[in-house]
Parts: C-alpha cells; sequence; structure tokens
C-alpha cells in the first residue's frame, strides 16, 4: 500500500530503521517486518501518534489573513464554479461565502468523519459502509472541490492564478494570500501573485479596511534536489507569516545560494515574464551589489524544471507578462 497506493516509497524500510534507532540500548534482536506493521497499526489505536494527529488536524485554518489547505482550492485553471471555496460536502446544495463560516463547516464535517472512524473502522457485514468513507472519498484525485487534492497548477506545471471571482470572495473575508503544500514545485517555495488587472479591478481593493487578495504561496519542496539521497538535499526555506499578514521568506538553494525576500514589496518574484518564465525568488548572496539578482524557472510536461538566475536589469529587458 505504502508504494503503489501512497507513493511513499521506500517508508516501510525507513520506519525499521527508525523502530531500531528507538530500541534501547544493547537490544539486538532484529526488528521484523511484523513488527512493522504491527507499529503502523498502534499508530490508528487509542494513543496512537496518528489517532491523535487526526484529532487535533484541521482541513482549513485562518490566522494573520492568510488562508491555509494542504493541496488548494481550485484545479488547474478549471471553472471556477468548481473550486473548493465555500463547499463542504455534508451541505452540497449551499455555498458559503464566508470564509470563516466556511472553513469551521468544513472543519465540523471533517471531525464528524474522524468521530465516525473511531466508531467502526472496517467495514460493515455486507460491505456497503464504513466510518469515514466520504472523508476518503474526498481525498481522492477525482474528488471535485477537495482542498486535499485542490491543483494550482496548468498541465504543463506552471503556476495559474486563482480566478478572480474567487479572489473576490478571499478579499471580502479579509484573507490576503492562501499558503499550500501537497505538490512539489522545485527547489524553494513559490509565488504565485494575481495579475495586476485583477488587483486594481477586485472590489475590497477599493475599500480602505479591507485588503485585496495577493498570492498564493506553493510551499511543498520535497523535491529540490533529484539527484540528493533524500531528493531535497541542501535545499531548505522557510516562510514566516507576521501577525501584520505580512510574510518574509528566507532560505538556502540547493546550490548554496541564499534567497531572502518580501513578496508585498518585491516587484518581481511571483510574476510571469514575456518569455514564459516565472521568478521564484531573489537572491540575496551578494547583498552589496547594486543590482539584485533573481532565480527564474520554468516546467514543461509537469516535472521538468529549468533555472536561471537573472539580474534586475534583464527582467527589465524581458518585460512583464501581467
Amino acid at each position: 500500500m505504502l508504494e503503489h497506493t501512497m507513493g511513499a516509497q521506500g517508508d516501510f524500510e525507513r520506519r525499521r530503521a527508525e523502530l531500531k534507532l528507538r530500541q534501547e540500548v544493547g537490544d539486538e534482536k532484529g526488528v521484523t517486518d511484523d513488527d512493522v506493521v504491527k507499529s503502523y497499526l498502534d499508530s490508528v489505536k487509542e494513543g496512537g501518534v496518528l489517532r491523535e494527529y487526526l484529532l487535533h488536524g484541521s482541513l482549513a485554518f485562518v490566522t494573520h489573513q492568510t488562508l491555509f489547505v494542504h493541496g488548494g482550492i481550485i484545479n488547474e485553471n478549471k471553472d471556477a464554479s468548481l473550486s473548493a471555496l465555500g463547499r463542504v460536502p455534508d451541505e452540497p446544495s449551499k455555498h458559503f461565502d464566508s470564509v470563516l463560516e466556511w472553513v469551521d463547516k468544513l472543519n465540523a464535517w471533517y471531525r464528524n468523519q474522524v468521530q465516525e472512524w473511531i466508531d467502526l473502522p472496517t467495514w460493515n457485514e455486507d460491505h456497503s459502509s464504513r466510518g469515514g468513507n466520504e472523508l476518503l472519498n474526498y481525498v481522492l484525485p477525482d474528488y471535485t472541490g477537495s482542498v486535499v487534492m485542490g491543483r494550482h497548477l496548468l498541465p504543463s506545471g506552471m503556476p495559474t492564478p486563482i480566478p478572480a471571482e474567487i479572489a473576490s470572495l478571499l478579499s471580502e473575508s479579509g484573507i490576503r494570500r492562501v499558503i499550500i503544500g501537497h505538490t512539489p514545485h522545485g527547489n524553494c517555495p513559490t509565488v504565485v501573485k494575481q495579475p495586476r488587472h485583477q488587483q486594481d479591478t477586485c472590489v475590497a481593493d477599493r475599500r480602505s479596511n479591507v485588503e485585496a487578495f495577493e498570492d498564493v504561496i506553493m510551499c511543498d519542496t520535497s523535491y529540490s534536489d533529484a539527484g540528493a539521497p533524500d531528493n531535497r538535499g541542501r535545499a531548505a526555506t522557510e516562510v514566516v507569516v507576521e501577525p501584520s499578514g505580512r510574510v518574509l521568506v528566507n532560505g538556502v538553494l540547493e546550490d548554496g545560494r541564499h534567497i531572502k525576500y518580501d513578496p508585498d514589496e518585491d516587484p518581481w518574484v511571483g510574476r510571469w515574464l514575456q518569455d514564459g518564465t516565472m521568478v521564484k525568488a531573489r537572491l540575496v548572496d551578494d547583498e552589496a551589489s547594486e543590482e539584485a539578482s533573481y532565480l527564474v524557472f520554468q516546467v514543461e510536461n509537469g516535472y521538468s524544471y529549468t533555472y536561471h538566475y537573472r539580474t534586475a536589469s534583464q527582467l527589465l529587458e524581458i518585460g512583464l507578462k501581467n
């Protein structure tokens, strides 16, 4: 199941190694396959670490003008009506325009599903139902409108902005950005800024007490360096959200170069360029330089990444696409 269903190749042996490390000093007993399987089963029993994680988890969370979800709220560049935003599985005929109300309803449904699973973790006698089955369906790839399986990428692998009407709903609820994971996207976080014309025409943009929705930040960097044993190598980045809603991104790339920027203040990061590339990060290795340097990228065929380093002057020559 780990290898063929969950895409977790190697996890069985990594769990075996973990169990071996956790053995008492001097215990030379080997860790059998049955021991590994038992550790997985124990993790979902009462008091198990995975059950506790599920009991304390949420499908969506809002803080500091930021919406956090696992996968996203859109599915590629499909119609906005298919967005996960405002949709709760047990109330399919309703649409919650308030993001905070929607988050509360979605998380309440999630908690009910987890409790159903605890009460009835296996199939009934005629194999027609089991506890939490709707939650299992919610995380399938073909489920429409799931914050777990949402995808903010085109088939090519390049990002796509949020539709204007979805951005307006977020703005009206005081949400400035969405932060997501799930889909690996290169060697550092990818900022996806809304097109300028959308920001200029957003309803909330004209209200002095509400800031317009600005961007999505994709934070799954688990394939930063495919040549490294752990697929990550030296690459590591932190995304810090301050109480004001301001975001700071700081980290190191797989080649050792450092990045640091504030997506609200930087005019280039998160923008598309006329040559089809996109600006991914600002470099800070040579802060004494009079001219800023940037990392730009392009994705083809879903997984083929090309990176270039560009100066601000070179970006000006190429020009913004939006």
